[in-house]
């Protein structure tokens, strides 16, 4: 039976293109959901259809063109329609509409007006695909239009973007990481540049203190407007707010995860002052019991979330103790008004922090709201004729998609996975005429990220021990960009990862310089069982491959198929031989040998595994077959290994209500017993408040002096010289 549909439209349809594809082409290519005609109609727009299922056609919206269109072409390869028409002016151009967002985003005049024209592509053969359009004139001219660059376009500012991250991360770790303990400046200075790690001498370390003490707002009860320092610091506190808020909110208009940036960078501020570490206690429990109980109000519940947040709070609160020497329940009205001014400056920056990037995203909204596909509105009734979707709507819109987004991947993975690197984004695959093919692994290195976890842990105790500030700086923008992703339920992936990475690669070259310049036994012992881990862990995963499927939930996804219903014996020999080479490596360069054979070796074993990993992550021709060879180095690499995701759908909770105060009430009492046993361990180790009730600050982790003179290292008062020694002292409390 054929069934037919009319529709009626206004003059007439003078060309039409079909941009069709299959599922899977579609996941590819990254088409669109649905196959969709465009039809051209000689005026100065296009007419779109979309395709159901059972194949009946419905008439979608009007992509408006700057001039009249008469013929349309589909380039296959990069999912763009190609149109024939006219500039605004007259003259004969090619537009390229992007079917996502039916945009046109450019254009290119031709020199005549053509009578035929063709794209020239080849979709299966990329090595003699030319990409052109070909216009034909009467007269025999013909024209030739690139039509396969379009990628350089959107992605040349990611480029820039990524390099300038970077050159940042470089001046972050430059400027924030600590020295290692143990070495002279001078001798410091020349290794560290290497992993970008401060070099010690007199201008970082004040460059140090000005970042992340003076700068962190502690200096607010010291500022001193006569004096250059006082002018300059309050300079600071009036300029790099703001700045940082318009950085935050560019990136809250990409991509809402800047929200998670934003919550660390206001955590790190409160934690600079008495008054700040209070607040944060206080945001926390609130955080808690609210997002707590709607994490275990889901179904099924998220008890991992509230269990970290929990512990989290408790340790903050335990952590408190220790710096303050007391019960942040003693916070007395007369001791914040000692702070008024520190509240000041406390209450701008924060106000910058979250007003500043607020205005950024809904300006960011403006190019949208004045356009005319739709008549969106940025508010409603602005702008003046648009009756559309409203600002509001989009973002509650958005929101639902992402809270009722309940479709599962076979590429997805869930956050404690991350670090692991269990499950790559297998992006693209094509087989080509010429019998290759060519893939996109969307991986890390794994033996980097391996290292950097365990940086992290590292990291954090070290924070813990020396009482750094800067390695806790580090350390919680790691956590703030990833732990927030233990709360969402829908299916995530291992890119989301990507943000947070970068701050665990800093701790890792911190580890690498400190075991290089100034490593002690017991760290030496630590890098040893880490790299050992490192070395073995392919054959970890494999041998324990069935209670990592457990795990994952990978049963119930495809039970008994696939990578964990096969045998261990069937994978016994590449596993044996990896076994062998991780031993010899062990062996021979990392047992009993000094820290910088042992950093050495392993950094060549990752530009290995880089090389190795190369032709899967860029996409480059492959004989045919060897693209599933990289499925079988891990077993959670393989396509039929898919890890459990929430299928149920989403639950509407209150934000307060018994549940919340439930939650608050456990959250408090846990705190509190934290709190009980850091005052009860701090006072056995003879710290707490004098008669005076002036709380007696923890002795600082500052090295002894290896030497004389300017090589000295912060060993107390010896390094007090003048005025810059104040600097100095605040460079060795950090």
């Amino acid at each position: 039976m054929v069934q037919v549909q009319a529709f009626g439209v206004t003059g007439g349809v003078n060309d039409l293109v079909y941009v069709d594809g299959g599922d899977q082409v579609r996941r590819e290519r990254d088409l669109l959901e649905q196959p969709t005609i465009y039809a051209a109609t000689g005026k100065a727009d296009l007419q779109i259809f979309t395709q159901a299922d059972d194949g009946t056609l419905s008439q979608g919206d009007t992509v408006p063109m700057p001039g009249q269109v008469t013929q349309l072409r589909w380039d296959r390869p990069t999912n763009m329609v190609h149109v024939l028409g006219t500039s605004p002016a007259g003259r004969p151009t090619i537009y390229v509409v992007e079917p996502h967002g039916n945009a046109v985003f450019a254009d290119a005049e031709l020199p005549f007006q053509p009578t035929a024209w063709i794209l020239d592509v080849q979709p299966a053969d990329p090595g003699h695909d030319r990409e052109r359009a070909v216009a034909f004139s009467g007269t025999g001219q013909y024209a030739s239009v690139d039509v396969g660059s379009h990628a350089f376009a959107f992605r040349l500012p990611g480029v820039i973007l990524g390099a300038l991250t970077a050159g940042f991360l470089y001046l972050l770790a430059s400027a924030a990481l600590p020295p290692p303990i143990g070495r002279p400046p001078v001798r410091r200075s020349s290794r560290h540049r290497r992993f970008a790690i401060p070099t010690g001498t007199d201008r970082d370390e004040r460059r140090l203190c000005r970042v992340l003490h003076r700068g962190q707002f502690r200096a607010a009860r010291v500022f001193r407007p006569e004096s250059r320092q006082g002018r300059r610091a309050t300079l600071e506190l009036l300029a790099i707010p703001p700045f940082l808020g318009v950085l935050f909110g560019l990136g809250l208009a990409s991509k809402w995860v800047a929200a998670y940036a934003i919550g660390g960078a206001i955590l790190i501020i409160l934690l600079r002052s008495s008054l700040g570490r209070g607040i944060a206690l206080v945001g926390m429990l609130a955080l808690t019991s609210i997002f707590g109980y709607i994490a275990i109000a889901e179904d099924p519940p998220n008890w991992v979330f509230l269990i970290v947040m929990v512990g989290l709070t408790a340790l903050l609160g335990f952590g408190i103790v220790r710096r303050e020497g007391r019960d942040p329940s003693r916070f007395a009205i007369r001791s914040w008004l000692r702070w008024w001014r520190a509240s000041l400056a406390l209450g701008w920056v924060l106000a910058r922090l979250v007003v500043v990037p607020v205005i950024v995203y809904v300006a960011s909204y403006i190019p949208w709201a004045i356009s005319t596909a739709g008549g969106p509105q940025l508010l409603a009734g602005w702008p003046a004729g648009h009756s559309g979707q409203t600002f509001l709507d989009l973002q509650v819109q958005m929101y639902r998609y992402h809270d009722e987004f309940r479709i599962p991947h076979g590429a997805g993975s869930p956050w404690w996975a991350w670090p692991l690197d269990l499950k790559p984004l297998w992006g693209y695959l094509e087989t080509f005429v010429d019998g290759t093919q060519a893939t996109v692994l969307g991986a890390g290195n794994p033996f980097l990220i391996w290292l950097s976890t365990g940086a992290v842990g590292f990291g954090a105790w070290e924070a813990w021990r020396r009482r750094s500030w800067a390695l806790g700086f580090v350390v919680i923008a790691f956590l703030a960009l990833w732990l927030p992703w233990a709360r969402i339920d829908r299916v995530a992936f291992n890119y989301h990862y990507y943000v947070a990475l970068p701050f665990a690669y800093l701790l890792l070259a911190w580890f690498l310089a400190e075991l290089i310049d100034a490593p002690s036994e017991r760290m030496v012992r630590l890098a040893r069982a880490a790299f050992a881990i490192v070395l073995f862990m392919p054959t970890l995963l494999w041998a324990f491959k069935t209670p990592l499927c457990v795990v994952a939930g990978v049963g119930q996804v495809s039970p008994g198929a696939g990578i964990c219903a096969a045998p261990l014996t069937d994978f016994a020999l590449p596993v044996v031989a990896w076994t062998v080479f991780a031993a010899i490596v062990f062996f021979l360069g990392i047992y009993a040998r000094s820290p910088r054979r042992m950093v050495t070796v392993m950094l060549g074993l990752a530009v290995v595994v880089s090389l190795a990993l190369y032709p899967a992550l860029s996409g480059a021709q492959l004989p045919n077959g060897w693209a599933w060879i990289y499925q079988g180095l891990l077993p959670s690499w393989d396509s039929t290994f898919q890890f459990r995701s929430n299928t149920a759908a989403a639950v509407s909770t209150p934000l307060l209500g018994l549940g919340s105060l439930a939650v608050l009430f456990v959250t408090l009492a846990l705190t509190t017993g934290a709190v009980l046993l850091a005052r009860l361990a701090r006072g056995t180790r003879g710290g707490g408040d004098d008669a005076n009730g002036s709380t007696a600050e923890p002795a600082l982790a500052t090295p002894p002096a290896v030497s004389a003179g300017r090589h000295r290292i912060c060993s107390g008062s010896g390094s007090t010289l003048g005025r810059r020694g104040r600097h100095r002292r605040r460079a060795c409390a950090i």
